[in-house]
């Protein structure tokens, strides 16, 4: 930022979010306030975190060139994950979908490749915050967004704040457990 409080002119970010089946990518202009490019990659879940990583790194690389942009224009990169993930701390605790992908630091493991800004949030609640910011929830401070993809999870918001719960695991609607004695 600059002093009088507007974004420098070259500023970027780049947005992922990792899915079961595919990874979506967008490098976005921070002062035009657009998409300057974006892709979509098959989500390869049986490697392990690192070597995923690695080729992300190439991947965002390819798109900010792609963008017309240069590597030292990126500010900040945000990442939605499917699974539990601890955001404070920029960690995956767990993500079923993803081969190996147990307590990762994921923010660590990106600022290897870009010392950047690098927010990391569970998909449903990155959505939440996005429908919140510029969508169907823009001004409602009270609401749960649902995720229905290769599996169901929830972003929640009370009183214009994202509810993670006690253990990051508010909304995790798929890992709900029923038993036959609650259901009568």
């Amino acid at each position: 930022m600059t002093t009088s409080g507007h974004a420098r002119r070259n500023e970027i970010v780049v947005g992922i979010d990792i899915g079961g089946t595919k990874t979506a990518l967008m490098v976005w202009d921070r002062e035009r306030e657009s998409v300057l490019a974006e892709d979509a990659v098959s989500t390869p879940t049986e490697i392990g975190p690192n070597e995923f990583v690695s080729g992300l790194a190439q991947e965002i690389g390819a798109l900010i060139t792609r963008a017309g942009r240069m590597q030292d224009e990126l500010v900040a990169i945000g990442v939605a994950v499917p699974g539990l993930v601890d955001a404070a701390a920029g960690n995956v605790i767990e993500a079923g979908n993803l081969a190996g992908w147990i307590d990762f630091s994921l923010r660590a493991c990106l600022q290897e490749h870009f010392p950047v800004a690098i927010s990391i949030e569970h998909d449903a609640n990155a959505a939440a915050l996005g429908e919140q910011w510029r969508g169907a929830a823009r001004g409602e401070r009270d609401f749960v967004f649902l995720a229905l993809g290769t599996g169901i999870g929830a972003g929640i918001v009370i009183n214009g704040h994202l509810h993670r719960g006690a253990h990051h695991a508010a909304g995790e609607v798929g890992n709900l457990v029923m038993s036959r004695e609650f259901l009568g």
